[in-house]
């Protein structure tokens, strides 16, 4: 399927750089959600370009629970670091990924 400009990509399995981040962001993610997630498992990602790029990241935080994240990685000349955005809790593991 052809990507959208400006559009979310399809859903795809999560990359190391993914993996990667969401390590890097878990204590914020666990601060902002109020909660310590026994489980914390990228298990798919979408990207989409921007004035850089949103990663929409699909996490196993439980049995049969998930959260959203929406991780802004700006253009590398920005020097700017990657950014939480948004986190989308009481997801299930079978809802696709959608803007958010």
């Amino acid at each position: 399927m052809a990507r959208m400009c400006g559009g979310i990509g399809e859903e795809m399995k999560p990359t190391e750089k993914v993996h990667s981040m969401i390590a890097e962001f878990r204590e914020e993610i666990e601060q902002k959600t109020g909660k310590n997630f026994a489980e914390f498992e990228a298990l798919k990602f979408a990207s989409q370009l921007v004035a850089g790029t949103n990663y929409f990241i699909k996490i196993k935080v439980g049995p049969s629970e998930c959260i959203h994240v929406r991780l802004y990685e700006a253009l590398p000349h920005t020097h700017e670091p990657v950014k939480l955005n948004a986190i989308l809790e009481g997801r299930k593991i079978e809802d696709a990924i959608d803007y958010f």
